[in-house]
């Protein structure tokens, strides 16, 4: 799979660990085409954010993805410790709950293009620094990871060049051959911008035969209409939510490329506002303590990664796609 596509992942346990995430900083800043100036801004924020996780949650982690789509550049902090009760108050520059002068996080959101801090005390903590976008069409944030113990994740994701639709693929097991299956399906979702999610499906399973086969799932969005066409093969998990209700869109059992009965589509109505959610089964499809209201007020870039953190399995690739409906 294109390695872009793909979310590094940095734990923060120690001090040590902020020479991975310089390191990272300045790679992805060159792949996102950032100037000196917002390069150099990108290094302090992963800092901060590291520095913050140390000193406040005792440790979390770091998620640093790049969406080509919109040319975004998402930096999140996650932690599962104390939180914080009110939010607003230790982003003003000035408040800090430890030793430091506490301008933090107040240096992160100025620094970042769009920001995103929200927190479930003693629960989930994400922060968020968007670094740079230069679409804001589709609001969109991912989440894509391999398996401990290897490199390239199985797992991949596609929007059409027009925002309008999204492509979840599932390469079957893990590794360099369950990524070839997936990048597969990515190909042939890029070449087939314009067709109905069923048809696209069908052209993914003839081109996958000689693979290990994928799971995918396909979402177009019809603003006009209000309305979500969907197809799906294999075990996505694809829903459309917001604070009152969950609608779950159904896929057929199969593994592209190897066992497909049939492909049917479906037809979902929305409301402006909705998030639309696709994860591959690295996750679980349901948060044990459950997914507050307010979350899903909050932007994709913030719930994506709270429930990548809460929902992951830990014995899979793992992705999660959210898309806030326009």
């Amino acid at each position: 799979m294109d390695s872009l596509k793909q979310t590094s992942i940095v734990p923060i346990q120690d001090s040590s660990q902020l020479v991975v995430a310089r390191r990272l900083a300045s790679e992805y800043a060159q792949a996102a085409g950032l100037n000196e100036q917002r390069a150099s801004a990108l290094n302090v924020v992963m800092v901060e954010l590291a520095n913050n996780l140390l000193q406040h949650a005792g440790g979390g982690h770091l998620y640093i993805s790049y969406l080509a789509v919109v040319g975004a550049l998402d930096i999140s902090a996650v932690d599962h410790g104390k939180g914080m009760v009110n939010v607003e108050r230790c982003l003003a520059d000035g408040f800090s709950t430890g030793s430091t002068p506490g301008l933090g996080l107040g240096a992160i959101r100025r620094f970042a293009t769009r920001f995103g801090a929200y927190s479930l005390p003693n629960r989930s903590t994400v922060i968020t620094a968007r670094m740079v976008e230069r679409k804001p069409y589709p609001e969109i944030s991912m989440i894509c990871s391999a398996i401990d113990g290897e490199a390239l994740s199985g797992d991949s994701w596609d929007v059409s060049d027009d925002g309008t639709t999204f492509l979840v693929a599932d390469g079957l097991g893990h590794g360099m051959f369950a990524a070839d299956a997936s990048r597969i399906a990515v190909e042939i979702f890029h070449k087939s911008q314009g067709f109905a999610p069923g048809a696209v499906l069908e052209k993914m399973h003839s081109a996958l035969r000689a693979t290990r086969g994928a799971a995918a799932a396909i979402a177009h969005v019809d603003s006009a209409r209000q309305r979500v066409q969907f197809a799906g093969i294999g075990n996505i998990s694809c829903v459309i939510s917001n604070a009152t209700r969950t609608q779950s869109m159904v896929s057929h059992n199969g593994t592209l490329g190897h066992q497909m009965r049939r492909v049917q589509e479906f037809e979902y109505s929305y409301e402006p506002g909705d998030l639309l959610l696709m994860q591959s089964d690295g996750l679980t499809t349901h948060s044990r303590l459950g997914l507050p209201a307010s979350l899903l007020s909050q932007p994709p870039f913030v719930v994506a990664p709270l429930i990548y953190s809460e929902q992951l399995r830990g014995r899979d690739d793992a992705t999660i796609l959210v898309n806030r409906l326009g």
